[in-house]
This record gives C-alpha cells, sequence and structure tokens, in this order.
C-alpha cells in the first residue's frame, strides 16, 4: 500500500510551468526538486499542492500530482496591501500610495469579499484536506505552513515543518508576541508551525541547536544535497572564463542588483 505525501508549496508553480509567474525562489526549486525525487520512492505516492491565479486542472508530472488551489484575485490583494491600510471608521481605509489601478482593485476586493463562500485560508485548508495524505510537508514557517499543520493535526496526519532558512528561527519570533517580518510571517504563525509539527526538519546543525536554544524543540538534520566530492573534482576556477551567478529576485536580501553593479 502506497503512504501518501503531500508537500505544501503555495508558491512553487512558477518552477513547473514558467509561463505562471516570474518569482521563483531557492524554496520553490527546493519543493519541486524534492518532489520529484521522493516521486522516484516506489511506496510513496507524493503531491504538490501548489497556488495559482488562474485556472489549471491536477494533473501527474513527473511522477508528482500537481493539486491546485485557485486565487484569481491574490495579485490584487497584494498589490492594494502595499499602498493603503485599514482604519477605524469612515472612510475606512488610508491611501499610503496613490494609483489610478486603486479605483477599481479596492471595490472589485470589497464586492468579492461580501458574495465569496470562504475567505482564501479557508479555501487553502479546504485544498490540504483534500489530499487525504498520510504525511504532510510544510517548508518554512508561515501562514500557509501553519494551516496545513493544523489541518494535518486535525485529520490525524503526520505534521512535518522542513526549515528553510535560519529566517525560520529569528530570535524575534520568541521574544516579541507581535513581531511580523518583511515578508508577512507573524511569531504566531512560528509559534504555531512549531507546536504543531510532530517532526521538524533543519538544514544544518546551527539551526539544530538554534531550535533548541530558542524553544526546547528536538529536530533532525537533512543537509541540502550538495555533493561536495563531485564539486571539489570540478576543474579550478583559474581554468574558466565565466561566472554565473544566480542570485534573488528581490531588493531587500541579497541585493542583487549591488552585485550586478560590483561585476
Amino acid at each position: 500500500m502506497l503512504s501518501r505525501l503531500a508537500i505544501i508549496a503555495p508558491n512553487a508553480w512558477p518552477v513547473i510551468d514558467p509561463r505562471g509567474g516570474r518569482r521563483v525562489g531557492g524554496m520553490e526549486t527546493f519543493a519541486w526538486g524534492l518532489a520529484r525525487g521522493l516521486a522516484c520512492i516506489e511506496s510513496l505516492d507524493v503531491s504538490l499542492l501548489v497556488r495559482t491565479t488562474r485556472r489549471i486542472d491536477a494533473r501527474k508530472i513527473d511522477g508528482v500530482t500537481i493539486a491546485v488551489v485557485r486565487e484569481p484575485l491574490r495579485q490584487w490583494r497584494y498589490e492594494v496591501a502595499e499602498r493603503v491600510s485599514r482604519v477605524d471608521g469612515f472612510p475606512w481605509v488610508r491611501v499610503h500610495r496613490w494609483d489610478a489601478s486603486l479605483a477599481w482593485q479596492i471595490p472589485a476586493l470589497a464586492i468579492a469579499r461580501c458574495v465569496r463562500r470562504r475567505t482564501p485560508a479557508q479555501q487553502f485548508a479546504l485544498a490540504v484536506e483534500q489530499l487525504e495524505a498520510d504525511a504532510i510537508l510544510a517548508l518554512g514557517v508561515g501562514a500557509e505552513s501553519a494551516t496545513a499543520l493544523q489541518v494535518a493535526r486535525r485529520g490525524g496526519s503526520k505534521g512535518l515543518l522542513w526549515l528553510r532558512s535560519n529566517a525560520d528561527i529569528e530570535p524575534r519570533f520568541f521574544e516579541q508576541s507581535e513581531y511580523c517580518n518583511i515578508y508577512g510571517v507573524t511569531s504566531d504563525h512560528c509559534r504555531t508551525c512549531l507546536e504543531l509539527a510532530d517532526q521538524v526538519i533543519c538544514q544544518t546543525k546551527w539551526q539544530q541547536r538554534r531550535l533548541k536554544e530558542l524553544a526546547h524543540i528536538e529536530s533532525t538534520v537533512i543537509r541540502n544535497p550538495v555533493d561536495l566530492e563531485k564539486w571539489r573534482s570540478q576543474s579550478s576556477w583559474e581554468q574558466r572564463e565565466h561566472v554565473l551567478w544566480i542570485g534573488r529576485y528581490d531588493r531587500h536580501h541579497k541585493r542583487p542588483l549591488a552585485c550586478l553593479d560590483a561585476a
């Protein structure tokens, strides 16, 4: 009998189909590589849950079942959230940065809020439930990971949490109850993920020690799959004429534009 493993990677669709978006990072690339690798194990039935703004039929690619939760207005929500905040009393919003698109985005989102049957969070939880997995693997701490692990706990599935960066165990998550990082991940998201996970996986021994210090949680270390011997056996740098540098798309983290200027 096959064991069903669901990997939760909402933003991974552009890795599978580049037409699905331009924002691809290390977590998304890792998720797709992990899913395909695990799908080679005959005893595993692997599914990958992704989120899209357009309708995509569930399908099997490279042995992985692609499950989809559709959220057509997600991009608008991001754009509005960057420019507008809610306030108490009329007109209930404060515009920080005006853009003409707000003239139709705000009314459209307000109407959608009134007529929808489920919130985006509820829709995401339902999609996780419908996977009917024996084990649910959440990558990194965050709102979606917290939701997935809550579903796992309610349904009696094994809940796994794989930390994907040192930022997942930022000390302020544990020291400040209202802390929220630049990605929108809150202290509550982090604590919920760690409390509900049946098993936590770290990338490094440092993360393992740090997690033990901050949250008193035991974990397992699975290092990133880099074959160091194969890497060292490559030709020396002196013999190479070109260097390919791959960075992030965002401006606040590893600053690819600054690296390009330096190059």
